[in-house]
């Protein structure tokens, strides 16, 4: 697999960021994810609950796919519910991917110059669609 250094993404301004090796792209965000395990309860200071170590898993490997595929992540955080956040940007289109530690409540999260928003259940599915759609807009993505 080859990976191109610098590849225009349509989007001025663009948050997303295609390496030129999937090694670098987002080590520093994976090690921040893995760090969320030492959280306790109440790490807010308002009662939020520690990270799940099933939500922090996923979440890992969702960094490494995206990795794989010379995508940054723009952002990273816990949620309070225990919850880990990822967030994907490019121009004014946002995505929020959320990993809980029941499969059926993650989440995609999508908007645009923060006004539009749709929301979708994370399966194969919409995963691709979504990544897609932040991506290459106009659809012509042959390598995606």
């Amino acid at each position: 697999m080859t990976y191109s250094a610098n590849i225009d993404l349509n989007y001025s301004n663009s948050s997303i960021q295609q390496n030129s090796s999937p090694f670098d792209v987002n080590h520093g965000k994976i090690s921040l994810i893995k760090s969320f395990s030492n959280l306790d309860d109440n790490w807010n200071s308002y009662g939020a609950n520690k990270p799940s170590a099933k939500a922090i898993v996923k979440a890992v490997n969702f960094a490494k796919y995206l990795s794989d595929r010379c995508l940054e992540i723009f952002f990273t955080a816990p949620t309070p519910d225990g919850d880990i956040l990822i967030e994907l940007k490019n121009g004014g289109a946002s995505l929020e991917f959320i990993f809980s530690s029941i499969d059926e409540e993650d989440k995609i999260i999508g908007s645009f110059d923060s006004d539009e928003y749709c929301e979708a259940k994370i399966n194969d599915t919409t995963k691709q669609a979504y990544l897609k759609w932040l991506i290459c807009p106009d659809g012509d993505c042959p390598n995606f």
